[in-house]
């Protein structure tokens, strides 16, 4: 028995009850007191945090990269430098979280592309905690000054505003988030208000979290993820993206030219790890997206009447 789309408190006391063998997915907190409160209840991870599986679609703050000031890289990279994703997801997931810096999720078989990326990156100076020393750097070599609010302005006195569309699903990582951005000197604000979903696709709305994939399933190589930025879903804002996944409006011909020699080859080709690690230094120098975290799908699983649910 499984009932979709209720309130999540109301799916909470049928799981109490027994009356629910599968809840939808839930927040940390939520899912935490049923499990105290239930001991037939379960996850992917048995009654342990995370208290589910990594999903292959991670987090990101999802920026307009044709729209000023997003349309230039170290304005991005000054944002990335400026989250500090280990105090972020500690607090959007109630401590039961994975920070991420790429769109790759690390699934014990990607390791062998994984590693060496995170290698590159750490070598680039990017990590899981802040760098507001870097921000500080990156803003001022860009013409940026403080005004008296201690936000960041360009010549003509225009602040940085990230106004960020937040879906229900992702709303524990708003306060924080804007929080940090607003530390760091951007004029961060978010709305949870529907419809902007519509906007984020067409690009109108500049800013929103979400998340990107597929970043790999077993048997997949990079490449699906790679095309992902490629030119040919670059689309003028106003006009939709032709895929869910596809919002960045970011193109680079190198980048094309890399990820059009990864296509043919086969999973396992030596070659794809080289042309991987090529692709994603320019992804990193340019930050077409800012991930945070990885996407952790929680359901409850009730012991009750039925056994043999999936775990790791």
């Amino acid at each position: 028995i499984y009932v979709p789309q209720q309130d999540e408190s109301q799916a909470a006391q049928l799981l109490l009850t027994d009356q629910l063998d599968m809840g939808f997915i839930m927040q940390v907190l939520t899912l935490e007191s049923v499990l105290e409160r239930n001991d037939q209840i379960m996850t992917f991870t048995e009654r342990e945090p995370p208290y589910g599986y990594l999903d292959w679609c991670p987090i990101d703050l999802s920026l307009n990269c044709s729209a000023a000031p997003f349309d230039n890289p170290q304005i991005r990279q000054a944002i990335s430098l400026a989250v500090d994703r280990d105090k972020l997801v500690g607090l959007a997931e109630s401590g039961a979280g994975v920070a991420a810096l790429h769109p790759f999720t690390p699934y014990e078989w990607f390791t062998p592309f994984i590693d060496p990326l995170d290698e590159m990156i750490a070598a680039k100076g990017y990590g899981t905690s802040a760098r507001p020393d870097q921000v500080v750097r990156i803003m001022q070599a860009n013409g940026y000054t403080k005004d008296d609010d201690d936000m960041w302005i360009d010549a003509a006195g225009e602040r940085v505003e990230i106004s960020m569309y937040v879906p229900q699903w992702l709303k524990p990582y708003a306060p924080p988030l804007t929080q940090q951005l607003r530390d760091a000197g951007f004029d961060a604000a978010f709305d949870t208000s529907p419809g902007l979903a519509s906007l984020a696709q067409t690009g109108e709305q500049k800013a929103y979290l979400g998340c990107k994939g597929p970043s790999g399933v077993r048997g997949m190589d990079p490449f699906m993820m790679l095309s992902v930025y490629t030119s040919q879903y670059y689309r003028p804002t106003g006009q939709p993206a032709p895929l869910w996944s596809t919002t960045s409006r970011w193109r680079n011909e190198e980048y094309d030219n890399i990820v059009a020699k990864v296509a043919p080859l086969q999973v396992g080709d030596p070659e794809l790890h080289r042309l991987f690690l090529e692709a994603m230094e320019i992804w990193v120098d340019e930050m077409p997206d800012i991930f945070l975290a990885q996407l952790i799908i929680r359901y409850p699983l009730n012991t009750s009447r039925w056994t043999g649910w999936p775990t790791q």
